[in-house]
């Protein structure tokens, strides 16, 4: 049995402004899941309520598409939200690998600069803003800041911050 493949046409073959509205849900709520899961904290109170109203559409229209004679495209309504979850996840972790290699390299110039020269490089350093870091300190001390994250004299890792 064949069915005919529906996506925002009415039971007559109009355009359905609940199909229209469902589907401009899930155009929004695939943006706010890329967004809220670059930033984890904040994504895990936002995408919850989202996947659970995914999928409840999708469960719906999955109903309508078994008991009917049509193919509710809507029944993928979760698809969407679920791909660009794990796209943003894949992005932000990409750029925090980015983030931390530029970091450790800045703090090796910074330590092979302080061995040359007796003292640390300023801000304006070309190399310094190559890597996107500022440098912040004293005479022995000094901290670098690049998008986020920071690290210190004599750390191993680069610390995130929190992002609100």
């Amino acid at each position: 049995m064949e069915k005919e493949v529906v996506f925002l046409a009415s039971e007559d073959g109009d355009l359905s402004l609940g199909k229209l509205f469902v589907f401009g849900l899930d155009v929004l709520f695939t943006i706010a899941s890329y967004q809220s899961c670059k930033i984890l904290s904040l994504g895990i109170i936002i995408i919850f309520p989202i996947f659970i109203i995914s999928l409840i559409v999708s469960i719906c229209y999955i109903v309508k598409t078994l008991r009917g004679d049509t193919f509710e495209l809507l029944s993928f309504f979760l698809l969407p939200v679920l791909v660009a979850c794990i796209v943003s996840i894949g992005v932000g972790a990409a750029k925090s690998r980015k983030i931390e290699k530029n970091l450790l390299e800045a703090q090796r110039y910074v330590e092979d600069y302080y061995k040359l020269s007796g003292s640390f490089p300023l801000n304006d350093d070309p190399y310094l803003k190559e890597l996107d870091a500022d440098i912040f300190g004293g005479e022995y001390y000094y901290e670098l800041h690049a998008n986020g994250a920071r690290i210190r004299r004599g750390d191993d890792k680069v610390y995130f911050y929190p992002r609100p």
